[in-house]
């Protein structure tokens, strides 16, 4: 079970650019579901196009369909990773970002609080 390639619809091109090129203003999309959105983000953070640092940004910056509470927020967020974690064919270096990823946000708490 790899993960498929995923067809962005929220975490686009023009996204990935402007935060790379140090933009805090870039906004994407919107209104994003909250799934696919953090789907999305995490997917383009474990491939290494948008840097983890990005990721409270790119929170920050999109306005979501449904009304979302920090903690509910979080609860999406653990089980997008839970899901990719399991997936036993992902490549090293993908799951060192996706570790990191979880690392950093039970470390710090800055990713959605």
């Amino acid at each position: 079970m790899s993960l498929p390639s995923v067809e962005c619809k929220y975490i686009t091109e023009d996204c990935i650019r402007e935060w790379k090129n140090g933009s805090t203003t870039f906004k994407p999309p919107s209104p994003a579901p909250v799934l696919r959105y953090l789907y999305e983000l995490c997917w383009n953070i474990v491939r290494g196009e948008v840097a983890i640092h990005k990721c409270k940004l790119a929170v920050d910056l999109v306005e979501f369909v449904e009304n979302v509470s920090d903690d509910d927020l979080a609860s999406v967020f653990a089980d997008i990773v839970s899901q990719m974690a399991q997936d036993l064919t992902l490549p090293g270096e993908y799951r060192a970002r996706l570790i990191k990823l979880v690392s950093i946000y039970l470390t710090s708490m800055f990713v959605f609080v």
